[in-house]
């Protein structure tokens, strides 16, 4: 009993620790993903005014749409990473438990999910533009 108590102990340790790692990889890219919009607009407003010869509210207007949808394309892929970083970095197994094993289980349990997987992925890829 006291064995199994120390075990439960020693997995939510591991994953306590495991949550504060993720946590601050998720919050240092979050910060990153800010300064950089940032940069982008402040950019892109300045160059439009001196190089494209834009007053200040046509460059307001054209480069708060650029930015976000930089913003968007940069963000959405960062945060899929960032949840599956998170998935794998959280998740706690005993130490018997081979963890490329256990992923690529997952990953072809259920063969559907990868052949719709695939046929949306072919779709997209043959969308123009």
């Amino acid at each position: 009993a006291a064995r199994e108590r120390r075990s439960v102990l020693e997995r939510e340790s591991q994953l306590y620790g495991s949550f504060d790692g993720a946590m601050k990889f998720i919050k240092g890219d979050a910060i990153a993903g800010i300064i950089i919009i940032f940069v982008n607009f402040i950019g892109g407003i300045s160059v439009g005014m001196t190089r494209h010869g834009m007053d200040l509210s046509s460059a307001l207007s054209t480069y708060t749409m650029l930015t976000i949808g930089d913003g968007l394309v940069a963000q959405i892929p960062a945060l899929l990473i960032a949840i599956s970083a998170g998935f794998i970095v959280t998740r706690v197994n005993g130490d018997s438990d081979n963890m490329g094993r256990n992923i690529m289980t997952q990953l072809l349990n259920n063969p559907f999910v990868l052949v719709v997987t695939a046929i949306l992925t072919i779709s997209m890829g043959t969308l123009p533009g």
